[in-house]
């Protein structure tokens, strides 16, 4: 019995140890997870804003102001969490001598800036982010 009582005194900061080992691999489980969530949301909210851009870009392929529209729109459509300074917007026809005959192609790439450092490790980019981009063609409305 007394080597029981013993061996329990020295079981004390066991689980203290434990906890401390477990703990930098749990903060870095959930912190990527944040991360790739914050990445993903990014890119999907990138492409929806380069889908609606080059929808107007399909409707007015006759307009001269074609380009200053298509980027407006697509800054219109991105929220807030992107860097509007870091946004590029190329805009296309691939047919410029009669723009209703072809496919308009819209190009958009910004900088994501990660919640933590964790995918910052990963990517070793500047600025702590990523550089995201998308790129969609449909065909003119005529």
């Amino acid at each position: 019995m007394k080597v029981l009582k013993k061996i329990r005194k020295l079981e004390k900061g066991q689980a203290l140890v434990e906890f401390a080992l477990v703990l930098p691999l749990l903060i870095m489980l959930v912190c990527g997870i944040m991360d790739f969530g914050w990445l993903f949301y990014n890119v999907l909210s990138l492409q929806n804003a380069c889908r609606e851009g080059a929808r107007k870009a399909v409707v007015i392929s006759t307009s001269d102001s074609y380009k200053l529209d298509v980027e407006k729109k697509i800054r219109e459509n991105l929220p807030e969490t992107l860097d509007n300074d870091t946004l590029d917007v190329y805009v296309d026809y691939t047919n410029p001598d009669d723009p209703t005959e072809g496919d308009v192609v819209v190009k958009a790439t910004a900088h994501v800036v990660f919640l933590t450092p964790v995918l910052g490790t990963v990517y070793k980019e500047e600025n702590g982010g990523k550089q995201i981009g998308y790129k969609i063609k449909m065909k003119v409305e005529s």
